[in-house]
């Protein structure tokens, strides 16, 4: 079916400043699209200029009635190297400060694990204005991608109602026949998680946060984007929550602080690499990956160590930065022999691999957006402001050109084969897409099930959640809200996968984006 996207803006009168527009800013037959996927009043959100007018849009439901019905929420997740309590604090006094008594909504999203740290706040809530968000105390990030991470690496037993917090993933982790380090940081006994496509890098914190944080384990992780700039910005991410002095938290100042401490201590290596996650690790692109390391946590640690300081890297430390990259990539880091026998055994299609395989993987996916709705919103704003009736969302092409949206297809195709080829035999894989369409949700997943036949397997997504909330196997139809979870998480048209529809107008959550969920399990290696 084709949709089609168009922006049109109507004549304003001449004046010294241009009036603002009016925009029929999406199509019937886009308007369609959402509706048959449940999203009604589209426009009326995405049209809305604040938070405190269009009240006669009565579709928007809050979590809190201490909020306007009109108000919409987003999420905020606590760094867990802060104290939270302080933490909390600071926020509802900044909440009352930006948004006045009747929007002071700080609500835990208590159906998420208490680990992760997420609350609910009104929309209105500037975190640019924040100052728990410049001094690295909060993340503002979708709750949907919280879930991503917690599927990825809190529910390895799936017949176990325990606590997710005390999951352990010991078990899970192969260990190494040898005791040589490929980087800078010993990897030996670590658990290795790759997040395929990891910018802008959010997902990629929590996974760190838990492992260092929650977990306690040696852990390896490595994140993967084929775009430098957006490369660029994980990197400044990583470093503000994990390696900055002045904004990660207290367990890696006082490190910093402590000169007895080697660049060693740390118990998660990280590394990022730009280059395209549908070939990593192959043996043909040995010599373009062993260039595209971007990123290293201990030599980052070394130079902040060095430069006291200073924010930003003189051209001396990038210069050293790039020589410790190369040598660390020297050391040739894709030496399969660390794997464990199991891992080994590779078929044909595997053969090429070289880099060592992963105990977790989680790919989530470039998709057609179309489930960030308030992105749409963003735009729009943009459109009104600047009169630019020549952007008309082309990036939603993906959704409404059918040669581009195969494109997109084949591309997550590459991305979720190229994930479950660098998995370990045992170990679990995470898909998702921030994508309504079936095509780039449950049919990825379906045709990974036909490539790959009996050597993988749908698991539940979020079993220990699920199973607190009184959700049993086989008790779930597609598309039925699940007991005791937000009304926006519903079942997929896979079993065991989960969908979030947008939520701006349900009762109980609002503010999460359109996502796709679904975790599988490598059960050998393919024949």
């Amino acid at each position: 079916e084709t949709i089609l996207i168009h922006v049109v803006a109507y004549e304003t009168k001449t004046s010294s400043k241009m009036a603002k527009p009016s925009f029929n800013f999406l199509s019937d037959t886009l308007r369609e699209y959402y509706h048959g996927h449940g999203i009604t009043g589209i426009e009326s959100y995405i049209q809305k200029e604040s938070q405190n007018n269009n009240n006669n849009d009565n579709n928007i439901k809050s979590v809190d009635t201490k909020l306007p019905t009109q108000q919409g929420l987003r999420y905020i997740r606590l760094n867990p190297r802060y104290d939270a309590a302080e933490t909390l604090a600071l926020l509802e006094e900044e909440i009352k400060e930006q948004c006045g008594s009747k929007c002071s909504l700080l609500n835990e999203v208590t159906w998420m694990p208490s680990i992760l740290g997420y609350y609910a706040i009104s929309e209105s809530f500037s975190l640019s204005r924040s100052r728990a968000f410049r001094s690295g105390r909060i993340y503002g990030m979708d709750v949907s991608s919280g879930a991503a991470v917690a599927a990825l690496l809190l529910d390895d037993d799936m017949n176990s109602t325990e606590n997710v917090t005390t999951v352990s993933l010991k078990g899970q982790i192969g260990n190494d026949p040898t005791s040589s380090s490929t980087t800078s940081t010993s990897t030996c006994n670590a658990m290795r998680i790759l997040d395929l496509c990891c910018a802008p890098g959010l997902k990629t914190c929590a996974i760190i946060d838990i492992l260092s944080t929650v977990l306690n384990i040696r852990a390896h992780v490595v994140g993967i984007d084929i775009s430098e700039k957006r490369l660029q910005l994980c990197k400044n991410v990583i470093t503000k929550y994990h390696m900055d002095p002045s904004t990660c938290g207290t367990n890696q100042t006082h490190a910093l602080n402590d000169t007895t401490v080697s660049q060693d201590s740390s118990n998660v290596t990280i590394q990022l690499f730009q280059t395209d996650g549908r070939t990593f690790g192959i043996r043909k692109y040995q010599e373009r990956d062993s260039n595209a390391l971007m990123f290293d946590s201990s030599v980052t640690l070394e130079l902040i160590k060095s430069s006291g300081s200073r924010k930003r890297m003189n051209k001396s430390a990038k210069a050293r930065e790039k020589k410790r990259l190369k040598a660390i990539t020297a050391k040739n880091i894709f030496d399969r022999t660390l794997d464990n026998e199991d891992a080994l055994k590779q078929d044909e299609k595997d053969e090429e691999i070289i880099t060592p395989l992963f105990d977790r993987v989680l790919v989530d996916a470039e998709c057609s957006t179309d489930g960030a709705i308030r992105h749409l919103r963003h735009k729009y704003k943009r459109l009104s402001t600047y009169n630019n009736s020549d952007d008309n969302l082309e990036e939603n092409s993906k959704l409404t050109d059918s040669l581009k949206l195969q494109e997109l297809v084949e591309l997550q195709q590459s991305l979720i084969s190229s994930g479950f080829r660098l998995l370990k035999a045992g170990g679990f894989l995470v898909y998702s897409t921030c994508s309504l369409a079936q095509e780039q949700n449950e049919d990825v997943i379906s045709w990974l099930l036909n490539e790959y036949g009996d050597s993988v397997e749908v698991v539940p997504a979020l079993p220990s959640l699920l199973l607190r909330k009184g959700v049993h196997d086989g008790a779930v139809k597609e598309g039925s809200s699940l007991v005791g979870m937000p009304d926006n998480v519903i079942a997929g048209g896979i079993k065991g996968t989960l969908r979030f529809h947008p939520s701006i107008y349900k009762e109980c959550i609002g503010g999460t984006s359109g996502f796709f969920l679904a975790k599988l399990r490598k059960i050998k290696a393919a024949l």
